[in-house]
């Protein structure tokens, strides 16, 4: 396991590039399948979908510093020093599949993570 993200005294207060550098050089954190801790679960239409049920439209790992900060960020989103991240958004195609339309880093965090599930919104426009 590794060690906890370094305090930092109010994250939400940091800039858009100050909150990345500061994400950057953390440690990659573990991340538990414990998907309340990470997202906000509590909208209507947000479902349950098998990680492997998903497609996205780039490899993750193309931009993986990406990834890396999408861990961190669900670490500290766990641990109460950002907010939670809302599902990640989908589109489902022709054949029943879903194709990740927002939050490409995020299926890649869930990928490394080695979670089962995440949670989706389905986009009616996709």
């Amino acid at each position: 396991m590794t060690d906890p993200i370094e305090p930092v005294p109010d994250l939400t207060a940091l800039s858009k590039p100050e909150l990345k550098a500061w994400a950057d050089a953390q440690p990659t954190p573990d991340l538990p399948e414990e998907l309340e801790a990470y997202f906000l679960l509590d909208h209507p239409e947000a479902r349950l979908i098998p990680v492997a049920e998903l497609r996205a439209s780039r490899d993750p790992e193309e931009n993986a510093a990406s990834v890396h900060r999408a861990m961190v960020f669900a670490a500290a989103a766990r641990e109460g020093r950002i907010p939670k991240r809302a599902p990640i958004t989908v589109s489902v195609e022709e054949d029943g599949a879903f194709r990740i339309l927002d939050g490409t880093s995020t299926y890649g965090a869930a990928q490394r993570a080695g979670w089962r599930t995440l949670p989706v919104l389905v986009s009616v426009e996709g």
